[in-house]
């Protein structure tokens, strides 16, 4: 059982900070944007971005460290339960008898779209004072190169050991598959359909602002 909010994985593999994103070769650049095939590159709100590519599915040193394998929520299913059916039967998990005096409507049954979210995670020199510094091997990152001075001197409060993310629990969890958005960034050169076949948008209005999509 995890409640809302707890930590539940971290994502491994190397950092790249933004000031080594903006300056990188072509090539870099085009290996990043066309050798991603399953999706193991997540992008910080402040631009460093976490490669998992190379990650194995399982970190020895930090076995919660597997944000990496963490799946995108399937499409909704719909269901002919009433509503009230629907979520008796995912908090106790049995149905109720059906009563012959309501009609059944379609609904998207509870429980379905993502259940985690990712979060920044900054390692602090703070985390790490006297017996704690051992904790420094359980860090499942490295830096591709290590951020500019004067990066962390303007933008950090405590100086920052690594750079990471994780995944926190967007509701109570028990017994149940992570699923976290990917928050795709649309291909407006592909011919068709903005996303793969697979990808379901569960927040139109938030994919609209975050990539500037225009209705059509």
């Amino acid at each position: 059982f995890a409640p809302a909010g707890t930590l539940l994985s971290f994502f491994p593999g190397k950092v790249w900070p933004k000031e080594h994103l903006m300056t990188a070769s072509i090539q870099t650049q085009m290996q990043f944007s066309q050798n991603d095939p399953r999706n193991q590159l997540s992008m910080r709100y402040d631009d460093i971005l976490i490669d998992s590519r190379q990650s194995p599915y399982t970190v020895v040193k930090n076995l919660w460290a597997a944000g990496h394998i963490v799946n995108h929520p399937p499409p909704p299913i719909k269901s002919t339960m009433s509503v009230e059916e629907a979520s008796e039967s995912n908090d106790d998990q049995s149905s109720k008898d059906n009563d012959e005096s309501s009609n059944p409507t379609y609904h998207f049954q509870p429980r379905q779209g993502p259940n985690c979210v990712t979060v920044p995670i900054n390692f602090t020199e703070g985390l790490f004072t006297d017996q704690n510094d051992r904790l420094r091997e359980y860090i499942p990152n490295e830096y591709e190169l290590p951020p500019k001075s004067w990066a962390n001197d303007v933008f950090e409060k405590e100086k920052v050991v690594m750079h990471g993310m994780g995944l926190i629990a967007l509701r109570d969890l028990k017994d149940e598959e992570l699923f976290y958005d990917y928050r795709m960034s649309p291909n407006e050169n592909a011919k068709g359909s903005l996303y793969p076949s697979w990808y379901y948008v569960w927040d139109v209005d938030a994919a609209a602002n975050r990539w500037s999509i225009d209705d059509e």
